[in-house]
């Protein structure tokens, strides 16, 4: 199926001065289609305008109103669509979305085929092998999974990921031999290490 942006409009104006400005309010708005027999539910509020987002707007080079509602529901498990969206417009070209994330809940307590939430594992995808962890499980099938060093999350399949343990120095050295010197210089060590799972 073709996939289509969904938008439910109140208002939609065009700003041209401001480094960050309000540029309009949408009821809702998908960038896939909606499933009318899933039970959605509210997962986050407030999403997508904090510092960390408004920084990887301009860092991704966000144009579109559809990219910048990726940023923000896909590093949300279970996220599927945003409601009360505010668009906004950064350094006059690039679009920024601020608003409520509805989706399907994911569970975070059971544990399904011995993963459980913050479990490390090493994700396997063709020849290319990834490190990270558990940020959430969907359901018996699917959960939500993180590489160290980044900010975005993935479903993946159990199938494709394998358990296992990372000390603090292997994933600092892990995110040292991945990420390019370009990256490192545009995202800055803090934000780079904030993916890190804290300690119980």
């Amino acid at each position: 199926m073709k996939k289509s942006i969904i938008i439910i409009s109140s208002a939609l104006m065009m700003f041209s001065c401001g480094s960050v400005k309000d540029i309009g309010d949408l009821n809702m708005i998908a960038s896939r289609n909606i499933d009318s027999k899933m039970s959605y539910t509210l997962i986050r509020s407030y999403m997508g305008g904090g510092y960390e987002e408004i920084n990887q707007t301009r860092m991704k080079k966000i144009t579109s109103i559809e990219d910048a509602v990726n940023l923000v529901v896909k590093k949300t498990p279970g996220g599927e669509f945003m409601k009360n969206v505010k668009v906004k417009l950064i350094d006059n070209k690039y679009i920024a979305v601020e608003g409520d994330v509805w989706g399907v809940k994911t569970t975070e307590e059971q544990s399904f085929k011995g993963f459980v939430k913050g479990s490390h594992v090493l994700y396997q995808k063709g020849r290319k092998i990834k490190k990270g962890y558990i940020v959430a499980l969907k359901d018996d099938k699917i959960c939500f999974f993180q590489e160290f060093g980044t900010i975005d999350t993935k479903e993946v399949e159990y199938s494709e990921i394998t358990k296992s343990e990372f000390s603090d120095q292997e994933i600092k050295d892990y995110i040292n031999a991945t990420l390019k010197t370009s990256d490192k210089k545009e995202k800055g060590w803090n934000n780079i290490f904030m993916s890190t799972p804290p300690k119980n």
